[in-house]
C-alpha cells in the first residue's frame, strides 16, 4: 500500500498519533517515536510507518536543534551519543531489512 491509496480517515489517523506523541513529548520532553512507531502500525503498514518516522524524526530534532541555540556546546556534550547514532542506524536499516 502507498501513500497514495491511504482514504482521508486514515490520513487525519496518522495526523492524530502524531499529534498526540507531540502532546507527550510537550509533556514529558520524550515519547513522540514511542508513541507513534508502536500506533501507526495499526492504521497503515509497518514499512509505510517507519518510513514516515524516518522522515519525521531527523525533521523535527534538526528544527529543534536550531532553535536551542548554542549548537557547538550540544554537539560537544552529545558527541558520544551521536556517534552510537552514526553507527547504530545502518546496523538497524540492515537487520530491519533482514529480519522477518
Amino acid at each position: 500500500m502507498s501513500g497514495d491509496s491511504l482514504d482521508l480517515v486514515t490520513w487525519l489517523a496518522v495526523l492524530g498519533i502524531f499529534l498526540l506523541g507531540g502532546v507527550i513529548k510537550g509533556g514529558l520532553g520524550f515519547g513522540l517515536p514511542l508513541v507513534t512507531i508502536s500506533l501507526l502500525p495499526l492504521v497503515i503498514p509497518t514499512g509505510f510507518a517507519l518510513a514516515i518516522n524516518v522522515i519525521v524524526f531527523p525533521l523535527m530534532n534538526l528544527i529543534q536543534f536550531v532553535q536551542a541555540g548554542e549548537m557547538r556546546a550540544t554537539l560537544s556534550r552529545f558527541r558520544l551519543m551521536l556517534f552510537g547514532i552514526v553507527v547504530g542506524v545502518p546496523i538497524g536499516a540492515v537487520l530491519l531489512s533482514s529480519l522477518d
